[in-house]
């Protein structure tokens, strides 16, 4: 590892420290209900909230480059290590940590390197693999890499409005590493390290919850082997940064109700929330109801002052860390996530009763390729059914069969629930679809034909079929045991759980779509906690090792056979490509959209090979923008691309001083010239007009 690379370290190591400092301040009273856990929760909210300060606070200079990045983040580690000093806290964490000791129980330490193998499984996925998702090629990465290139999160000329209104923490900690790193080589790390902050958070709720050491780790395998998470945990989708900022919340939430918290502990808190409003929408469903919950005033360690004030700070840490996304949006589009009515329109409030098509944006559930049973869908869409394949099932679409609102809403929840219903076996499936077609109220023969399209084994469509069966089953263990429970907060915790799942669909109006079903990741992370709770009630150690070890196998074919970054490739189904063993990067990157790889290294092979280092790109909204950076090694190698064609408001955003000598087109087809240069190479849906070499 080069001088470069190394710096990416640095917020590791930040983060490292700060746990070990907190662990080490913690007391060892086993009274308390603090732990190892608490430590870790604790610095993953600050160095969230440390991510967000810098890329702000160096954003207005242009400074979110290498070397001043570098040195903040080095401030930072140095800032922990002698807070820590004092009293021997990093010491004492150091000591704590090398003391842990493994489960005794032949059963706990299986469930343990069972969910430690999938972990480090993934890890391998995640590293080799180049981002390929479509909604990284959309703005997911192309936005990362324009503030790379830039050195700010200043809005750009972009071709897609998404890549500058939606909230972006999991982009900026992308920024931070990638920035460090040099290249997008550790992007898809962000989503992994969410997972196991997810698991280690899971199993802390589960304890406060009254589960033992079994329920605990059986709330860890519950979280690692969710089908959903397992394909997201290697991409640069931010739907695990939402679990984990939901359930980190979750776990401070119930803290405060065991034990009076301190105030740094409201303080994170209001943090933990705060980073999850900034990282995606759908934590408007999972977030409002726990921190209701947290602000209730209790008869044991809350009144109404405090809770007030703590509704306050919340509120605050908020507006703090959302601060200079919302400064940017209202700037250019005079709402803090764009036009003024965009939080209506994006969150359904106050309409999500009314019938509507999805929003273009949307990713649906890939199509059939020629050749492929429609028992085994491949997610590959040809190019021409255009960048979202055909057009996806309207589940907004209302039958008009109840109009009740309150009877609409419990249809739409219905319809969430029913995209789970999604396996790896095609008799399963066939059983399931039966049994759905008997409700055609609510599964219509449009539904039932995306659900019967839908790739079992693809990030934007999994169903997590295994752990939404578990959600009933746990609900009638907590009934059942209610008088063995050992905490009286798991009902209402379960309640808060299941009242933000419901919100789903109606704050997030894409919720019920079968493109919405990687909304419900935040979900079924908290779950798992409610089910290592349930366990313990259960009083059935041996059930409930039997049940973590079949859920840890039932990952493995997730593991294996993701459709699009696979360890073990089958092509052309049930993954997509080679596996990424052997499949050059070029392959991994284009996996979901083979068709478009020929055009895309033509064109960026062509540039390569000339001096040009100013790139514009003259493209429709349906062409990727992010393979031509990743193809063009910029902005580390120099090169500078730009959207050369938009529209009012970002044509403000255009550099008069940028003047490309190389332009690549999507739409220029019988052009012999573009912008004063001439047509070098027309290569199927993409032209490049270059520059003659001197």
């Amino acid at each position: 590892m080069d001088g470069i690379s190394a710096l990416a370290l640095l917020p590791v190591l930040t983060f490292s420290a700060l746990f070990l400092v907190l662990w080490g301040s913690l007391p060892s009273d086993r009274a308390d209900s603090r732990d190892w856990r608490t430590a870790f929760v604790g610095a993953g909210v600050l160095w969230g909230a440390l991510v967000v300060l810098f890329a702000e606070g160096l954003s207005p200079f242009g400074f979110i480059q290498r070397g001043s990045l570098g040195m903040v983040w080095a401030v930072a580690l140095l800032a922990v290590v002698w807070v820590g000093r004092p009293g021997g806290r990093l010491v004492n964490g150091w000591r704590k940590l090398i003391s842990m000791q493994l489960p005794a129980s032949r059963m706990d330490r299986s469930l343990l390197v069972g969910t430690a193998a999938i972990a480090a499984t993934l890890l391998l996925v995640a590293w080799i693999s180049p981002p390929n998702n479509v909604d990284s090629f959309i703005y997911h990465m192309t936005r990362v890499v324009h503030w790379a290139q830039d050195g700010s999160l200043r809005h750009y000329p972009a071709i897609h409005d998404l890549q500058l209104v939606r909230p972006h923490w999991t982009g900026l900690a992308i920024l931070n590493l990638r920035v460090l790193w040099g290249s997008d080589h550790p992007a898809n790390l962000i989503q992994w390290f969410s997972m196991i902050g997810s698991v280690v958070a899971a199993t802390g709720v589960a304890r406060l919850l009254g589960a033992g050491l079994r329920g605990q780790l059986l709330a860890a395998a519950g979280v690692v082997s969710i089908p959903m998470g397992v394909l997201q945990a290697s991409s640069t989708q931010n739907d695990y940064s939402t679990g984990f900022w939901a359930i980190s919340l979750a776990y401070l939430v119930l803290l405060s109700k065991r034990q009076p918290v301190t105030r740094g502990e409201s303080i994170l808190v209001a943090l933990a929330a705060g980073l999850g409003f900034l990282t995606k929408g759908t934590f408007f469903a999972y977030g409002p109801p726990l921190v209701l919950w947290y602000l209730l005033p209790g008869r044991r360690f809350h009144g109404l002052r405090r809770s007030l004030s703590a509704g306050v700070t919340v509120g605050l840490a908020t507006a703090v860390l959302s601060l200079g996304l919302w400064a940017r949006n209202i700037a250019t589009y005079g709402g803090p996530y764009g036009p003024s009515d965009s939080i209506r329109v994006a969150l359904g409030i106050l309409h999500w009763f009314v019938p509507r098509e999805p929003p273009a944006t949307s990713t649906p559930v890939p199509t059939l390729p020629a050749g492929v049973p429609s028992t085994d869908p491949s997610p590959t869409p040809e190019r021409s059914a255009g960048l979202f394949g055909t057009t996806p099932y309207a589940a907004m679409t209302l039958s008009g069969d109840l109009p009740d609102e309150l009877a609409r809403a419990l249809k739409l929840i219905v319809s969430m629930l029913g995209w789970n219903m999604v396996t790896p076996s095609s008799a399963v499936n066939g059983m399931l679809q039966g049994l759905m077609a008997r409700l055609p109220s609510v599964f219509d023969e449009g539904y039932l034909l995306a659900l019967k399209s839908a790739a079992w084994n693809h990030e934007d469509s999994a169903g997590n079929p295994v752990h939404l069966m578990l959600v009933p089953v746990t609900l009638l263990i907590l009934l059942v045991r209610r008088r063995k429970l050992t905490s009286s907060l798991a009902f209402p915790f379960a309640a808060a759980v299941l009242f933000g799942y419901a919100m789903l669909p109606i704050v997030a109006t894409a919720g019920s779509g079968n493109w919405g079903i990687r909304y419900q990741l935040p979900f079924f992370v908290l779950w798992s906690a409610v089910l290592g709770s349930g366990a313990t009630a259960l009083g059935r150690p041996r059930i409930s090792g039997i049940a973590g070890v079949f859920l840890l196998l039932s990952a493995i074919p997730y593991v294996l056979l993701n459709n699009t970054r696979p360890v073990v490739g089958l092509p052309p189904w049930p993954t997509a490509i080679r596996s990424i063993l052997v499949a050059s990067p070029e392959e991994v990157l284009f996996a979901t959209n083979r068709g478009l790889r020929d055009d895309y290294e033509a064109v960026t092979e062509a540039i390569s090979r000339s001096d040009c280092r100013r790139v514009g790109l003259r493209i429709e909204s349906n062409v990727f923008e992010y393979p031509f950076w990743w193809l063009l090694a910029a902005p580390q190698s120099g090169r500078r691309i730009e959207v050369i064609n938009v529209g009012p408001p970002l044509n403000a955003y255009q550099d008069p001083s940028f003047k490309p000598c190389a332009i690549v087109c999507s739409f220029c087809q019988g052009r012999m010239t573009v912008g004063g240069l001439p047509r070098s190479l027309s290569h199927d849906s993409l032209q490049l007009f270059l520059a003659p070499a001197p």
